[in-house]
C-alpha cells in the first residue's frame, strides 16, 4: 500500500499481512506525515517536490489534497481513497508495463498473472472505511474491467452510500455494467487518450480503436454533464505524440474539459526527458513555432499548453532536474576531486567523458562508497592495469582517501543511503552515470583480481541484453542471505516467495542457478534490464522483509525480463573464491586468514592442469588477506610482474 499514486519508494504496508487499520495507524505511514507537515519529501515524495521545484503549478499533483482539511496529527479515518488493486487492463499502450497492464505482462513480458492478495477480509474492513470518505479514486489497469471495483461500487450502491468517485479509464469499455454503475453514484471521469490523430491514438494505446473510444467519450462526457460531475482528459506527453499537444488542449478546449498532462519519465525510449538536450531544444522550438498557432484559440487549456511548453525549455536549458531520470545538467567525469551532483540517475553522454578516455573502445568500470573499499579498488587496480589495454573508470562516493587512479567520476550520494545501499545504487545505475559508448563496458566488484591478459576476452562473450557469470552456489541456498526470513542456516525458499509476493514474479525453478552481480558487461542494449534491476532493488531498502542486496532483485529481474535461461559468462570471467566456505556463521568473526578455507579447485600456473582463470572474485573478506594462500598466490604474481 502506498500514500499515493506517485509514491512507490515508501510503502507503508502490505494488505497480505497487514490489517487497513495496521497500516492507516501505523510508523511508516505516521512518517510520511510527519515529513510533509515539515516540507520534507524525502519519504518517497520526490514527484512533487520537483513539480513544485520547477514551478509546475497547472497540473500540481499534491494541490488535490488543499480541499481535504486534516482534522488532527492522527485522524482517525482517510478522507480519501485511491484504488489500484488490479491490473487488469485491454490495452497494451507502448509506454506501460505489466504491472499496470495485464495484457502486456501477457502478451509482450510473457509472464503469468500477478497474484491477487484482495481478499474476503480485506472487502469487509474496507466496507466500514467507505462510510467515512470524502471521495474515491479508481486507477488503472481499467477500472471498468476490474472486479475489485466493481466489488466496492456494488457495496457503495448496496449501502446507500452516495460517495463521489472518480475513475480514470482508457475508454474503450462503455457496457451495461458501467452503466449501473454510473446511474448508482455520482463518477468523474478521466479519459486517457494520449493522442489526437487516430494514428497517434491507436499507436500508442495498442488495442484501441479510434472509433470506440470517439464514441465513448461522447457518452462519458454526455453523462458527467447530467450528472454535473467532473470530466476531463489526460494526456501522457512522450516522444510519440508531442507534435499533437496543442490540437490536443485545442479538442478538449471544444468539449469544455480540463487536459491533465502526465510526465512520462519511464521508459526511457518514450520519455522526452532522456533526450539529449541538443534534440530537446529542436522539439521546444517547434513547440514555439506551434504556439503562435495555438494560444490565440486555446481559453480553457491555454496554461495547460504554456506549463508543459516551460518545462520542457527548462530542461533543455539545463535548469530543470527530473526524480528518476538524468539530471539535465549532465556534467563530465572530472579528474580526482571533481563532484556530480543530484547523483540517484546521471547520464553522461561520451562527448562529456574526460578526453584521455574514449568513447568507441570498450570500458572496465568500478562503482564504490566510503573509504573501506578505496584499499580494495586500489589492490584491484594494481592487477587490472597489468592486464588489461582497455581503459578503467572509478566510479566513487564518499572517498576521502586517495584513489590510485587518474579517472575516477566523483558522485554525491543521497544521505539517507548507508554506504552499503549507495554503492548498490551506483552499481546498478552505472549505465546511467557512464552513458552510450559505442563500445561495451564491465562492471567488476573491487573484490575481484585479473591474473592474466585474457580479460579482454570478456567484452566478446555478451549476447542478449546483458551479461553475468553464475554464481557460485543455487538460489535455495542463496535465499537467506537476501531476505529476513529468520533461517539460520542451510536452504528456503523464503526469497523465492518473496520475489513473488512483492514484485508479482514468479520463479518456477525453485533451484535456479542465479547469477553473480560482481561482473557483468553490458551497453546500450542493456538499459531497460539496468532500468528495472534499479528501480527493484530501491524498493527493498525501505522494505524490512529484504536485506541490502542486490542478487535477490537480480534474479526478479532475469525472470521478470525472461532472461533465466540465457548462456552466463564462462566461469574463469568470475572465478568465486570464498574465503569462509565451510566455516560455520558463529565462526567467521574470529577466523584468522591462516585458517581460512584454500581453494584448490584451480591454478594459476600455466602448466596445470586445473582451470586457470582469467578473474578471480574473492568474496567474504578474502580481498588482500595475506597469510591466506589463495591470496599469497596472487600477490606473488603481481610481483613477478614488477
Amino acid at each position: 500500500m502506498r500514500v499515493c499514486c506517485h509514491n512507490w519508494e515508501h510503502l507503508v504496508g502490505n494488505v497480505s499481512r497487514n490489517t487497513i487499520a495496521e497500516i492507516w495507524n501505523g510508523a511508516r505511514i505516521a512518517d510520511v506525515r510527519t515529513a510533509v507537515r515539515n516540507y520534507d519529501f524525502s519519504q518517497g515524495c520526490s514527484y512533487c517536490e520537483w513539480q513544485i521545484a520547477s514551478r509546475n503549478f497547472v497540473n500540481l499533483s499534491i494541490s488535490k489534497w488543499d480541499r481535504l482539511p486534516v482534522p488532527s496529527d492522527e485522524p482517525k479515518w482517510p478522507k480519501q481513497m485511491e484504488f489500484s488493486i488490479s491490473n487488469a487492463c485491454n490495452l497494451e499502450c507502448v509506454m506501460c508495463n505489466g504491472n499496470a497492464s495485464s495484457s502486456i505482462r501477457a502478451h509482450r513480458e510473457k509472464l503469468p498473472p500477478l497474484p491477487n492478495p484482495y481478499t474476503n477480509v480485506f472487502f469487509d474492513e474496507l466496507r466500514e472505511y467507505l462510510r467515512h470518505l470524502e471521495t474515491a479514486k479508481f486507477l488503472g489497469g481499467e477500472p471498468f474491467l476490474q472486479e475489485g471495483c466493481f466489488r466496492i461500487w456494488e457495496m457503495l450502491i448496496e449501502d446507500g452510500i452516495k460517495l463521489p468517485c472518480h475513475v480514470t479509464t482508457n475508454g474503450t469499455i462503455f457496457n451495461s455494467r458501467v452503466e449501473r454503475v454510473l446511474d448508482g453514484l455520482p463518477i468523474g471521469i478521466s479519459m486517457s487518450l494520449d493522442g489526437f490523430a487516430k494514428q497517434t491514438i491507436e499507436s500508442i494505446r495498442v488495442n484501441a480503436r479510434y472509433e470506440v473510444l470517439q464514441a465513448n467519450l461522447r457518452k462519458f462526457q454526455a453523462y458527467a454533464r447530467e450528472r454535473k460531475t467532473a470530466f476531463g482528459l489526460t494526456f501522457c506527453l512522450m516522444r510519440q505524440n508531442w507534435q499533437e499537444l496543442g490540437d490536443f488542449c485545442l479538442l478538449a478546449d471544444e468539449l469544455g474539459c480540463s487536459v491533465f498532462v502526465n510526465s512520462v519519465r519511464k521508459p526511457s525510449e518514450c520519455s522526452l526527458y532522456t533526450l539529449p538536450l541538443s534534440d530537446l531544444a529542436r522539439i521546444v522550438e517547434s513547440l514555439e513555432g506551434q504556439s503562435l498557432t495555438f494560444l490565440p484559440k486555446l481559453r480553457r487549456n491555454k496554461a495547460v499548453f504554456i506549463a508543459q511548453l516551460r518545462l520542457l525549455r527548462d530542461r533543455a536549458a539545463g535548469a530543470v532536474n527530473v526524480p528518476g531520470l538524468p539530471p539535465s545538467a549532465m556534467q563530465s567525469a572530472q579528474p580526482e576531486g571533481s563532484q556530480i551532483q543530484n547523483p540517484v540517475f546521471v547520464n553522461l553522454p561520451n562527448s562529456k567523458l574526460d578526453k584521455n578516455m574514449g568513447s568507441a573502445g570498450n570500458l572496465f568500470v568500478y562503482a564504490i562508497c566510503g573509504d573501506a573499499h578505496v584499499r580494495f579498488v586500489n589492490l584491484s587496480l594494481q592487477f587490472l592495469k597489468r592486464f588489461t589495454r582497455n581503459d578503467i573508470l572509478v566510479v566513487a562516493s564518499r572517498c576521502e582517501t586517495p584513489i590510485e587512479h587518474d579517472q575516477v567520476m566523483r558522485v554525491d550520494s543521497p544521505a539517507g543511503f548507508d554506504n552499503h545501499q549507495a554503492s548498490i545504487m551506483l552499481k546498478t545505475n552505472l549505465h546511467r552515470l557512464v552513458g552510450e559508448r559505442a563500445g561495451r563496458c564491465c562492471y567488476l566488484d573491487s573484490d575481484t583480481v585479473a591474473v592474466d591478459s585474457q580479460i579482454d576476452a570478456i567484452f566478446g562473450h555478451k549476447k542478449g541484453p546483458v551479461m553475468f557469470a553464475a554464481d557460485h552456489g543455487r538460489m535455495r541456498r542463496f535465499s537467506r542471505w537476501a531476505v529476513q526470513c529468520g533461517c539460520s542456516a542451510g536452504e528456503c525458499d523464503h526469497l523465492r516467495e518473496a520475489i513473488l509476493t512483492k514484485f508479482g514474479i514468479r520463479i518456477s525453478d525453485p533451484n535456479w542457478q542465479h547469477w553473480n552481480g560482481g561482473v557483468f558487461v553490458f551497453d546500450a542494449g542493456s538499459t531497460d534490464f539496468l532500468d528495472t534491476w534499479h528501480e527493484l532493488t530501491m524498493s527493498i531498502f525501505s522494505d524490512p522483509g529484504w536485506k541490502t542486496r542486490d542478487q535477490g532483485t537480480l534474479i526478479a529481474t532475469v525472470w521478470k525480463h525472461g532472461l533465466q535461461n540465457q548462456p552466463v559468462l564462462p566461469r574463469v570471467y568470475n572465478y568465486v573464491v570464498d574465503a569462509m566456505h565451510g566455516i560455520p556463521d558463529s565462526r567467521r568473526p574470529s577466523t584468522i586468514p591462516s585458517n581460512y578455507h584454500i581453494d584448490s579447485s584451480y591454478s594459476l600456473d600455466p602448466a596445470s592442469s586445473l582451470p586457470r582463470p582469467h578473474l578471480l572474485h574473492f568474496i567474504n573478506r578474502g580481498m588482500g588477506a595475506r597469510e591466506w594462500k589463495n591470496w599469497d598466490e596472487v600477490e606473488a604474481l603481481l610481483q613477478t610482474l614488477s
